[in-house]
């Protein structure tokens, strides 16, 4: 009987789909995807990020996900500078 209603209503159990359960978790509890933090540090390293943007970041509870993705950002950079240096110098020789 359960079965069917949820077949009638076009309403999903709550342990039939736990992707949909988690985009709404995700949504009312503030929590942002890897994804949405690493927009949100490349922004705010290139200065462009918006004030709504810089707000829902600061609204997080936790920074570690940020900090993460800051410093491989930092590090990723500085190797790309090394390999460019290094080209060029061996360009040079």
């Amino acid at each position: 009987m359960q079965g069917s209603f949820f077949l009638k209503n076009n309403v999903q159990p709550q342990n039939s789909s736990p992707k949909w359960r988690l985009k709404i978790l995700q949504k009312f509890n503030g929590n942002l995807s890897w994804w949405q933090v690493i927009k949100g540090v490349m922004a705010s390293m290139l200065g462009v990020q918006s004030d709504k943007n810089r707000q829902q970041d600061f609204s997080q509870s936790s920074f570690i996900p940020f900090a993460v993705v800051g410093v491989g950002c930092v590090l990723l950079l500085i190797l790309i500078l090394l390999l460019i240096v290094n080209w060029l110098l061996a360009g040079l020789g």
